[in-house]
């Protein structure tokens, strides 16, 4: 036993010495030595090698990495080796050529404050590709980001970015990087300012006072100045008035609760406005039931006899456009557009009981429905759209102007 352990013992010794003296080692199905230029020497007729695989991310998480370090970038879909901290990772199938890059063909503006979606697009086209696999920024620039839409791997293909998501901060200029192996081209989009606010014309001032007087029309004496904008989205050539009818102020949230920014509610072709303080209600509530085939009438439109000659309340038209227009979704449509329209509630037909302030926002239009409902304008957190109502719910009035 002693003999065979010392023979074992003998042979590994040998072994050992043996690597260390040739410092080389072979792997292949065919017992051929290994070529004396290589430290290790694979070969097979019939299988290859296969280096480490992983995506961009996990290769960046490598922790100081060894010059001459090699991967297979599923990403890239390329082999890579690290070149050291001032080069970084190379991937020689991706530097097989240059790129050179078009200037971006914008889709649609881009305005500061406006909210963007995929209609505001930028077309670009990355020419002398000799491979696919190129990468595109998503860094946020002035409030917001570009991303790619699919997977682009033709060779000389057409890039078309989309916007990820948020909203220009301010007028200038916004860019994103096209990558391709060691080459970049930078493309800069212009975002210009925000129209929104400019003064009515024939208005100076971008705003009117007006001295509400109890009776038929106001619930309450008071004098408001209404600030005005035009240059809608959907509407451009109207003027409105920046808070509700009756409102002290302009609201200061989309979701703000007070009775001042909230100003008053009308029931359908209804002269008399109601306020709401959250516990009582001014006037009393009246009427219970409106059955009549007709739209809002001039004679009855508390915006013509408010502010004057020209002054009305929007048609369900114009409300559909200034929706498309400034692709309102949700409660942030109306309140970014530069009206800052907000959640002021409603009060209900049977009593004229408040409901649903700082959650709800409903806006009547000048248009029936029916001749026991109108149309209105509603939105919330989550939702808007035009809809129809019993006519004798009490909603809050956004006035308009033609220029």
């Amino acid at each position: 036993m002693t003999k065979k352990i010392f023979s074992f013992v003998f042979a590994a010794m040998l072994l050992f010495f043996s690597m260390h003296l040739v410092a080389q080692v072979g792997i292949n199905d065919n017992s051929s030595a290994p070529d004396n230029s290589a430290i290790l020497d694979v070969s097979s007729a019939s299988k290859g090698f296969l280096p480490p695989r992983m995506t961009t991310a996990q290769r960046d998480a490598i922790q100081t990495p060894a010059e001459g370090l090699t991967i297979y970038n599923t990403d890239l879909q390329c082999i890579e080796f690290y070149t050291g901290a001032a080069n970084g990772w190379y991937a020689p199938c991706l530097s097989l050529g240059t790129i050179s890059c078009t200037n971006p063909v914008v889709n649609s503006t881009f305005t500061a404050g406006m909210p963007l979606s995929a209609a505001n697009a930028v077309s670009v086209t990355v020419n002398n590709m000799t491979t696919g696999g190129f990468n595109i920024s998503t860094n946020t620039v002035n409030g917001f980001q570009f991303s790619k839409m699919g997977s682009f791997t033709t060779i000389g293909s057409q890039v078309v970015v989309l916007i990820g998501s948020g909203i220009p901060d301010t007028a200038g200029t916004s860019s994103f990087t096209v990558t391709y192996g060691n080459s970049t081209c930078t493309f800069n989009v212009p975002v210009i300012a925000n129209p929104l606010g400019q003064p009515c014309p024939g208005i100076p001032g971008s705003s009117i006072t007006v001295t509400h007087i109890a009776g038929a029309i106001a619930p309450v004496s008071k004098t408001v100045t209404y600030g005005l904008v035009a240059n809608i989205p959907g509407e451009p050539a109207k003027c409105w008035i920046t808070s509700n009818l009756g409102a002290d102020h302009q609201a200061n949230a989309i979701d703000d609760a007070t009775e001042t920014s909230a100003g008053w509610y009308w029931q359908f072709n209804r002269k008399q406005g109601y306020k709401h303080d959250g516990s009582t209600l001014t006037p009393t509530w009246t009427i219970a039931g409106i059955n009549e085939d007709s739209d809002w009438i001039p004679a009855n439109d508390p915006c013509k006899s408010e502010l004057g000659t020209g002054w009305r309340i929007p048609s369900s038209t114009e409300w559909t456009n200034v929706k498309a227009g400034g692709a309102w979704a949700n409660w942030n449509g109306p309140w970014d557009a530069g009206l800052k329209i907000h959640a002021a509630g409603y009060l209900l037909n049977l009593n004229g009981a408040l409901s649903d302030r700082s959650q709800t926002g409903v806006y009547w239009s000048g248009s029936q429905s029916g001749s026991v409902n109108g149309l209105y304008l509603v939105f919330g957190s989550s939702f808007l759209s035009i809809n129809n109502a019993d006519k004798t719910y009490g909603f809050s009035l956004r006035c308009i102007k033609d220029n």
